[in-house]
């Protein structure tokens, strides 16, 4: 299941269905997939964010590009 970022369009928050946010989704390494997965991909994983790891989060750019791509793109 994925929920696409209102606020930005540029992340979805990507979770298995049989384990949601719990910390089931962890210890079945769900979430260290997820991650692996993202960064082949070159997406960023709110999992490797520092101070909130955002586990079910992928986005396109970092957070610091964020308002230079929306400004280019017109959303």
């Amino acid at each position: 299941m994925a929920v696409l970022s209102k606020s930005n369009g540029l992340g979805a928050d990507i979770i298995e269905v049989r384990y949601g946010w719990s910390d089931q989704a962890a210890s079945s390494g769900f979430w260290k997939a997820l991650g692996e997965e993202a960064r082949t991909q070159n997406l960023v994983w709110g999992g490797d964010w520092a101070g909130f790891h955002d586990w079910a989060h992928v986005q396109l750019v970092e957070n610091s590009q964020l308002g230079r791509v929306k400004e280019e793109s017109g959303l």
